[in-house]
């Protein structure tokens, strides 16, 4: 309620009115697009502070959804998206930015392939991970140059250089997704805590 008042010296005179400040709905500022995974890769991570916009400065919380589970899920942990690979196909995924009032949605195509045999080191053998599912403590078969493990929201909960052995004992029994290089190869696993 806001209280105008004039006044002459002598006399005065007031109006009261009400102000309405009204929420602005969150903006898709860049287009989410299409994404392509060969299968073995497990996740593909998607930085989604770019993707929406709140003209009131409000925070945003997101939500995800897939047409079909069997094929990708998704996980946001802060403003990142988690693509995991389930099976082989397309679906679409759809993310939702919410003000806590208002909301909106942008979609993008996610494919997952098969890879096509190559030659020399495929990029999920450069090592062997055992045993797998454990209760917390992975072998390598040859020693990480750097390792990031993340869950299956996304977040990343480990990350280490010069590994041979991860100890996973402390974190809550689940699906993760180990993320390895050793020189100029890669390797992306679904590691089991049991």
């Amino acid at each position: 309620m806001i209280t105008v008042t004039a006044s002459d010296g002598e006399a005065s005179v007031s109006d009261e009115f009400m102000v309405t400040i009204m929420n602005t709905a969150p903006t898709v500022v860049t287009r989410l697009t299409a994404v392509a995974i060969e299968r073995g890769m497990g996740f593909e991570a998607i930085d989604l502070s770019t993707t929406f916009s709140d003209a009131n400065g409000d925070v945003l919380s997101y939500t995800v959804t897939s047409s079909d589970e069997n094929i990708v899920s998704g996980g946001i942990s802060s403003t990142t998206l988690t693509l995991m690979e389930v099976g082989v196909g397309t679906a679409m995924i759809t993310v939702t930015a919410s003000d806590g009032e208002a909301s909106i949605s942008d979609e993008f195509m996610v494919t997952i392939t098969v890879k096509e045999p190559t030659l020399g080191i495929a990029d999920t053998d450069i090592l062997a991970v055992y045993p797998n599912p454990s209760s917390g403590i992975f072998q390598f078969s040859r020693t990480a140059d750097r390792v990031q493990v993340y869950d299956m929201s996304g977040r990343l909960v480990y990350q280490g250089k010069k590994i041979k052995q991860l100890d996973l004992t402390s974190k809550p029994i689940g699906q993760y997704l180990v993320e390895m290089h050793i020189g100029n190869e890669r390797g992306r696993y679904t590691i089991i805590k049991k």
